[in-house]
């Protein structure tokens, strides 16, 4: 099975690296850079937040919003901590592999 994805990989780059398009060129330009892939990390930090984090709003007797305040679910702080952290090495590790 190795074998076969391995092959795979091989005959798919060389297809790739044979169409010479300008188009081409610049989107795998934009995937091999380090920082367009940040969005994607802060996004999923953030569905991470979102998960263990309540979002509140306070509304007075009034009807106007004053602001808004996140509440974390105390339980679940060290997991979302966890996950930042875990996200980072392999970001970093990415990064340098």
């Amino acid at each position: 099975m190795i074998e076969f994805l391995d092959q795979l990989d091989t005959r798919l780059f060389i297809f790739l690296n044979s169409q010479h398009t300008d188009a081409g060129d610049v989107i795998f330009l934009w995937v091999t850079e380090k920082y367009s892939w940040m969005f994607l990390y802060l996004l999923i930090l953030g569905l991470l937040a979102w998960r263990y984090m309540k979002l509140r709003f306070e509304i007075p007797p009034g009807g106007q919003i004053t602001g808004i305040k996140f509440h974390m679910i105390k339980s679940y702080w060290p997991w979302l901590l966890l996950a930042a952290v875990f996200t980072g090495l392999v970001v970093a590790a990415g990064d340098q592999v």
